[in-house]
């Protein structure tokens, strides 16, 4: 029996891609949909990421030649990840066999504009104007693809999220997390910068911060703004520890300078955590519903530091915002809704083979 063979990186990674695919697994969408899922990256050393990069191919090629793949589900961001992903298009091309390109990657087309060679721009143009679908996270991104390749086959089909069963409706009062990673194109040091004039009106205010990245250099930052004491760094966090923060924090905060759909932003409002975020990739139109008070520019400090003071300073507005998106969320965003829609991609591929 021919099965959809999907390629991305490990599982046991950190990072969305892996995220998002554990989501569809514990949502049943594998075995519905006869998944099976190939691994091309896994951290570590370059030799160990080559050793598993040609493993995965070496499967994915004796696959097609067996005729064992119906369709070919290529989980895809930028730089190194294209070029791992190309490799596998090319081959399935080779076999005539229906492909599925998600893109995942907030940077792709600073890559493709300014980060990519000629060649490399010929085959971002090639995956784009033969995929049979080319899925955008975002109608944002959708756009951006469309400029890139205006014959591309784009659609929009956003990032799942599984709604927890319960939810805490006690949360601290001036507790503020971010997670991700920790870097200047995520917002991070912007975040940092802005504390000052939120300490002011906030003595007590935390700033938790759960990623890996460049740690020191965002502690070296705190130190020199005297914000220190109120800025504690976590590392990655997962499992219980994530659901702990998300149900006792105040606020998200994610000003980042660029993005696809960040599931950390989707794990905060399906826990009922307001968020304040940049107006980049997929994030306006996952808080389309309060734009005036979660949205800020990528870069704007003080906007971020007025939006984060007047969000701890209403809460009958945190509570308006948190219910407006767990709405979102159940609407546009539960596993359920958007696997509908992926299985519903794969049967239109299906039905003209």
């Amino acid at each position: 029996m021919k099965k959809i063979i999907m390629v991305g990186t490990d599982l046991h990674g950190q990072g969305g891609i892996a995220s998002v695919v554990c989501t569809y697994q514990k949502a049943g969408v594998f075995e519905k949909n006869n998944i099976q899922y190939i691994a091309s990256h896994v951290a570590g050393s370059a030799l160990k990421k080559c050793l598993v990069f040609l493993c995965a191919w070496l499967k994915f090629f004796a696959y097609c030649c067996l005729g064992k793949v119906s369709i070919l589900h290529l989980k895809m961001a930028s730089y190194g990840s294209f070029m791992r992903k190309y490799a596998f298009f090319v081959v399935a091309r080779v076999f005539g066999i229906k492909t599925v390109v998600h893109l995942h990657g907030g940077e792709f087309d600073l890559f493709y504009r300014e980060r990519s060679n000629s060649i490399q721009k010929m085959m971002i143009r090639d995956i784009l104007s033969h995929a049979d679908f080319f899925v955008a996270l975002s109608n944002q991104w959708q756009l951006k693809l469309h400029k890139m390749c205006a014959s591309a086959n784009v659609v929009t089909i956003y990032n799942p999220i599984i709604v927890p069963k319960q939810i805490s409706k006690q949360r601290a009062a001036n507790l503020l997390i971010f997670l991700g990673n920790v870097s200047e194109s995520k917002g991070t040091f912007d975040l940092i910068r802005a504390m000052p004039d939120v300490i002011k009106l906030n003595p007590s205010v935390q700033l938790k911060i759960g990623g890996t990245g460049e740690i020191e250099t965002a502690r070296q930052l705190a130190v020199d703004l005297k914000v220190d004491a109120h800025v504690e760094f976590l590392g990655w966090v997962v499992g219980e520890d994530k659901e702990r923060l998300l149900n006792s924090a105040t606020l998200l905060l994610l000003p980042s300078y660029n993005e696809g759909l960040p599931m950390s932003i989707l794990e905060a409002m399906a826990h009922g955590l307001p968020v304040i975020a940049s107006d980049v990739g997929g994030i306006p139109e996952a808080l389309a519903c309060c734009v005036a008070d979660c949205i800020v520019k990528p870069g704007d400090v003080i906007d971020l530091a007025n939006k984060i003071n007047h969000l701890l300073a209403d809460d009958a507005l945190r509570g308006q915002i948190a219910r407006k998106l767990q709405q979102t969320v159940a609407e546009k965003f539960d596993v359920e809704v958007v696997a509908n829609e992926l299985t519903q991609l794969y049967n239109r591929l299906l039905e003209v083979q």
